[in-house]
């Protein structure tokens, strides 16, 4: 069972990015992020990347999609297996026409095209709240973390606003830390 503190946490980003932050200037964080991703040597050596479609509330990636498509890299998006509550990695190679609302309102592949995690070389992971040593607050189900838990040994990336970055949170067993977290503002690397 999951903390107060997580819960209470999640619920005050939710309210935070519903009340206080503009779509315009989520446009402009995101593409700065978008950016400053691309010009990462753990990007830019990558030949399989794992890139989420982001929801109105969260840094979207959609440039970095595009990217990762047109250097000829492959692009593995996650569809939720909403029966064992985690994500399956699929390839993409054409955002237009291989992606359709699934669950949650999520962008997700039509068709399941699972992908070895062995070949992603990073993921680019979502969350509500993250922690400057890595920690993350997901959306709750627990997705991401069944995945990276019993999936691929790869670079784990945090995707987040800087707001979205606290000093602390309390961490359960089943969490998986990030090993970067990248906002528009910072770049940090954890211990982990």
């Amino acid at each position: 069972m999951e903390s107060s503190e997580k819960n209470l946490l999640r619920e005050q980003m939710k309210n935070f990015l519903k009340t206080s932050v503009s779509l315009a200037d989520r446009i402009r964080m995101s593409d700065i992020i978008s950016r400053s991703i691309m010009e990462q040597p753990f990007f830019k050596s990558a030949t399989c990347v794992m890139a989420y479609c982001a929801l109105p509330d969260e840094v979207d990636l959609m440039q970095l999609l595009q990217q990762v498509v047109a250097d000829g890299k492959k692009l593995v998006v996650p569809k939720t297996d909403t029966k064992n509550n985690t994500i399956i990695p699929c390839e993409i190679g054409c955002l237009e026409d291989e992606l359709n609302v699934g669950y949650a309102g999520i962008l997700e592949p039509k068709i399941i095209q699972p992908v070895s995690p062995d070949e992603i070389d990073v993921v680019l992971v979502p969350g509500r709240v993250f922690d400057k040593a890595g920690h993350r607050i997901g959306r709750g189900a627990g997705c991401y973390d069944r995945f990276l838990e019993n999936g691929p040994d790869v670079l784990k990336v945090g995707v987040a606003f800087d707001f979205q970055l606290v000093e602390h949170i309390e961490v359960d067993t089943h969490d998986i830390t990030m090993d970067m977290m990248i906002t528009e503002k910072t770049i940090l690397r954890t211990a982990n």
